[in-house]
């Protein structure tokens, strides 16, 4: 991707939300194999218990419960996750994962604040987590177009803001992405029609 695509006219309207987000740094040929591993699969996973969506029921009373567990820690992590940066805490996320949020999201690209800064043109692995009813998550790849630094006013001190464009995103998480965003834009005009 050339500095190019990074100016270019903006497609997709941008949701002022906050949800949390994780990213992985990625070499070019890392980006590459990835991308070609989304483009042949969606990503999208629901999250929430009871939704059976994509989940396979399990055989047995020991497999559901270890399930259930499992889904409890991951959970816990999460919240854990989004505390600790809440709070400029770095816990070291596993696997090169580094916690956030992303803010301003649209089906081309996000805003993340992150504890860390990248240059521009880095390539990161970007794993966005939809809360909601059922909450999942949605994986793509993107690259930095910009990043800003903190300015204790407008960012937390600790928190950079970077602009990130989708490199590769498969057409149904590109499609669930836009379903979240018409879910939460209805769930906002309700409650400005309640409003006295």
């Amino acid at each position: 991707m050339t500095t190019d695509s990074f100016t270019r006219e903006r497609q997709h309207p941008r949701m002022g939300v906050r949800i949390p987000a994780r990213v992985r740094p990625l070499s070019d040929h890392e980006a590459d194999e990835l991308a070609r591993r989304l483009a042949l699969e969606s990503t999208w996973a629901p999250r929430a218990p009871g939704d059976g969506g994509a989940r396979t029921t399990p055989a047995t009373y020991e497999q559901a419960a270890l399930a259930h567990l499992v889904e409890r820690v991951e959970q816990m992590d999460r919240t854990l996750e989004l505390i600790a940066t809440k709070l400029g805490i770095p816990l070291g996320s596993p696997a090169e994962w580094i916690a956030g949020e992303a803010v301003d999201i649209s089906a081309g690209g996000t805003g993340l604040d992150l504890p860390q800064r990248f240059p521009q043109g880095t390539p990161l692995e970007i794993e966005l987590t939809l809360l909601g009813e059922p909450t999942a998550t949605v994986r793509c790849v993107g690259r930095v177009a910009f990043a800003a630094r903190p300015d204790g006013v407008q960012r937390p001190v600790g928190l950079f803001r970077m602009g990130v464009a989708y490199e590769s995103i498969h057409p149904a998480d590109r499609e669930a992405l836009v379903r979240y965003f018409f879910k939460l834009q209805r769930a906002q005009l309700r409650e400005r029609h309640q409003e006295p």
